[in-house]
């Protein structure tokens, strides 16, 4: 049975589990697993957002500098880490 391959960053092939929903500059991070931490990165390298021991599935928060491309790392309580590219328009 073949199935389309997802990346991590750490290269192995498994789905991610959350998504990630926008509304205007509110995003919202919704996981089927618990959240261990949060990291957020303008394009042009300035952390916007870093938050640890979250322990929740989904997670909150409004961007508050002006940037079109964030990047985005969610790590999960299992130790598995993500990291996502996102425009903000």
């Amino acid at each position: 049975m073949a199935q389309s391959p997802r990346t991590s960053v750490s290269g192995s092939k498994f789905a991610k589990p959350f998504k990630i929903l926008t509304n205007g500059r509110q995003i919202t991070i919704q996981s089927n697993k618990n959240i261990e931490s949060v990291m957020v990165w303008t394009s042009g390298g300035h952390r916007v957002v870093e938050d640890k021991a979250i322990n929740r599935t989904d997670y909150r928060f409004e961007l508050t500098i002006d940037s079109r491309i964030y990047f985005i790392m969610v790590r999960t309580v299992d130790g598995k880490s993500f990291s996502e590219k996102i425009g903000i328009r």
